[in-house]
């Protein structure tokens, strides 16, 4: 393939969406239409129910799989200038594991409107205060958006994040060194900034309340529907809901609320139970917070655990703090997004 044509394709990728209300299903066939005026293309397809989300594929021959990007169920389209070249382009909606049909693939025609210019890097600046990160960088001429990755570790991608801003916020939410870089596109191409380090060395740390604890179960049980009904089942998702839980806790509390390694094994993680600090001695305490899991009708619960029975111990009866579980740290299995970890 020619690297133009290649070039073309990749950049074909970097949409500014526009997002609707559409939702999803995985079983349904999506209708696909592209509109073309001048080098500006519009792609719009059919919402469909119940699915978590889309996959918009672009070839640079017909049935070709060039590039393929996940976009949630809210997208269902989006515009973005892109440079002379012929695409075809297809969609299709998946849930979970589970893929469905391709919509029918559209050929689009983009005309030469003139020889396009690579863009110049981002140079990216990270500025840390407490335990957010705000990454800096001067404006690319005709981006049509930037992407921001994240890891733990050098040339790594762990979390990816889209914003259309010439800046990012994060609250990071856990000590130690983190690692960055910024992808600006543009119609005529893609330049990736140079890794930036950074280092969370300080968090403030407080205390919830019994309500707050409990408005933020409860939130995380109404925006991850399909999470809590598979918490503490057979499910390979039997996981997901204490991860996406405990991830709000943590970053709420500052770490004072996390999750639970049962019996302080290492891995075995609780699918129902927090590890909560207590402010009057300074050490964790074990609450179930889900009752009647795995059954038809689960339901949330949080009381201060703050007595002998509950605090953490290890399978000799020892004191172990390192039951403690930074979710942070934990990926779920349904992909949520950045609320499912690293």
């Amino acid at each position: 393939m020619k690297l133009l044509k290649t070039a073309s394709v990749c950049t074909l990728a970097l949409i500014t969406v526009v997002a609707t209300e559409g939702i999803a299903s995985a079983q349904i066939t999506p209708q696909l239409a592209v509109d073309v005026v001048n080098n500006t293309v519009t792609l719009q397809w059919t919402g469909l129910p119940l699915a978590e989300g889309y996959t918009l594929v672009v070839g640079a021959a017909p049935g070709g799989s060039d590039l393929v990007m996940n976009v949630p169920a809210t997208i269902t389209g989006g515009s973005l200038q892109a440079p002379n070249g012929q695409y075809w382009v297809r969609v299709r909606g998946y849930l979970g594991n589970l893929a469905g049909p391709f919509s029918n693939e559209v050929h689009v025609v983009v005309p030469n409107l003139g020889p396009c210019v690579a863009p110049a890097a981002p140079v990216v600046t990270p500025v840390v205060e407490g335990g957010n990160v705000t990454l800096h960088w001067a404006p690319i001429p005709g981006a049509l958006g930037y992407q921001v990755q994240w890891s733990r570790f050098s040339g790594g991608t762990e979390l990816v994040e889209n914003t259309n801003a010439a800046s990012h916020a994060k609250y990071v939410g856990m000590l130690g060194s983190f690692f960055a870089r910024v992808v600006v596109g543009t119609p005529c191409g893609t330049a990736t900034s140079a890794e930036v380090p950074f280092s969370i060395t300080e968090i403030t740390r407080r205390h919830l309340s019994q309500g707050e604890i409990l408005a933020i179960l409860n939130q995380t049980r109404a925006d991850f529907p399909r999470a809590f009904q598979t918490a503490h089942t057979h499910s390979a998702e039997r996981y997901d809901f204490i991860i996406l839980a405990t991830r709000r806790l943590f970053l709420a509390s500052g770490g004072t609320v996390g999750g639970n390694w049962r019996r302080a094994a290492v891995g075995d993680l609780s699918m129902d139970g927090l590890s909560v600090e207590n402010p009057a001695d300074g050490r964790y305490y074990f609450a179930d917070v889900i009752f009647g899991a795995g059954g038809p009708n689960p339901g949330i619960s949080y009381a201060p655990p703050f007595h002998s029975g509950a605090l953490l111990r290890d399978v000799s009866g020892n004191y172990a703090p390192h039951g403690f579980a930074n979710p942070m740290t934990l990926r779920t299995h349904v992909n949520y997004g950045p609320a499912g970890g690293w």
